[in-house]
């Protein structure tokens, strides 16, 4: 689909967002950089917001896009008015009747006919195909983030993702995966008793145009950041045990955490006792052009997945390296996700297995080596080249109507 094409279409965007004091922020993942890009591009673009646990606010909200014009439609509801950190998991839980007053509430009262139905987890898919069976939507894409064969560890919670995730993928017309592995996955597990519509990779992208990288000898040459969720299987505390280590070596060396998590005040504590409040600086959640200057002006960036067997990031395509590399910085990370392939093939950066040593050692070399650096820093900016948002949503596009012009596809809902 060419942006001509998109010119003559109606789309609706049904995702969660994460709001911090009034504005999106990209902790909601790829939704927002979809709106920036069909905002200007598509004749009428409505996108309905669910806002994340950990957001500001909960309450949803629709946003419509047409003629230069923007217009927000509310839907007040009551604000959780407990921890939210602590309460993340049933919260994402319990906010899914939410997500469907939304999805129905903003869907019938806009009064319009769209082209597409865009539904960010299945959910939100199955909500398009119940709006195409009422005529309001003439075609559902399923766009999947979040995949693996555990997807909770609750059995039961488990097992509803799954039963939802292939109703959403047989129903709708086209499934956006962030990886072709868990297309695979997918297959795999359904051994052959189901039909899935189409379904086409539609990776983690970047604003690499936008961001201007600063040249090496304007960052600051020893400090090593940390970005995201503060959580067990994303080794955040393994960024922290590592410091000590790295520290013998080069004592100038400083840590950026930026994000928050559950383990937080766990960490905190940590770097209390390893004597680490000097080196180690705790951000918090920042806005996302403060996080663009913390990465434009670091040296190194920080992504040890945990290997557990169970982690969705075996799946899908992951946010923090691709973050890291658009601002310039080469990536540490651990072989977990399919990107981390990508990164040592392009040398981009280090692949190290999940060890305080190994990761130290790894920040060593690029810290002390400034040939090093400049050579992982030009490779890291020509990968993330590859994931523009505009070629990966253009290529989307094109595929995506391709596929569903064909008269012998044969889908039925």
């Amino acid at each position: 689909m060419s942006e001509n094409t998109l010119v003559d279409q109606k789309i609706i965007i049904a995702s969660y967002v994460h709001v911090m004091k009034d504005e999106f922020t990209t902790l909601g993942g790829p939704a927002l950089a979809l709106r920036n890009y069909l905002k200007t591009r598509a004749a009428k673009l409505t996108c309905i917001w669910q806002p994340l646990p950990i957001s500001d606010t909960l309450n949803a909200l629709a946003e419509v896009f047409q003629d230069g014009s923007r217009i927000v439609y509310h839907l007040p509801m009551l604000n959780w008015p407990w921890d939210r950190e602590g309460g993340i998991n049933f919260l994402y839980v319990a906010l899914k009747p939410r997500d469907l007053l939304a999805d129905a509430y903003f869907g019938i009262r806009l009064r319009d006919r769209y082209d597409y139905w865009i539904g960010v987890e299945a959910l939100n898919a199955l909500a398009g195909v119940a709006l195409w069976r009422m005529g309001f939507v003439k075609r559902v894409i399923y766009y999947n983030l979040d995949y693996g064969e555990v997807r909770f560890k609750n059995k039961t919670l488990n097992g509803i993702f799954h039963r939802l995730d292939r109703l959403a993928a047989r129903h709708a017309d086209v499934v956006w995966n962030l990886s072709a592995e868990m297309a695979r996955t997918r297959n795999r597990l359904a051994n052959g008793k189901f039909n899935f519509a189409p379904q086409i990779s539609v990776p983690i992208g970047t604003d690499v145009e936008r961001i201007e990288r600063l040249p090496l000898e304007q960052i600051d040459r020893y400090t090593v950041v940390y970005l995201g969720l503060l959580s067990e299987n994303t080794g955040a505390m393994l960024t922290l045990e590592a410091m000590p280590v790295l520290l013998k070596k080069v004592p100038q060396a400083k840590l950026l955490v930026v994000g928050s998590g559950p383990l937080e005040k766990e960490m905190r504590v940590r770097a209390e006792q390893l004597g680490l409040s000097a080196n180690v600086e705790f951000m918090g959640r920042v806005s996302d052009e403060m996080v663009e200057q913390v990465l434009r002006h670091s040296a190194v960036g920080i992504a040890p997945y945990a290997p557990d067997p169970d982690s969705i990031k075996k799946f899908t395509d992951v946010t923090k390296p691709r973050m890291y590399m658009t601002c310039g910085m080469p990536v540490i990370i651990t072989g977990v996700p399919p990107v981390a392939k990508e990164i040592a093939e392009n040398r981009a950066g280090i692949v190290i297995n999940y060890d305080k040593d190994e990761l130290a050692d790894a920040v060593i070399r690029i810290l002390t080596d400034d040939e090093l650096l400049r050579e992982f820093r030009q490779n890291a900016v020509k990968l993330a080249f590859k994931y523009s948002w505009t070629d990966i949503f253009s290529r989307a596009f094109s595929e995506t109507m391709s596929l569903v012009e064909k008269p012998a596809m044969g889908k039925s809902r």
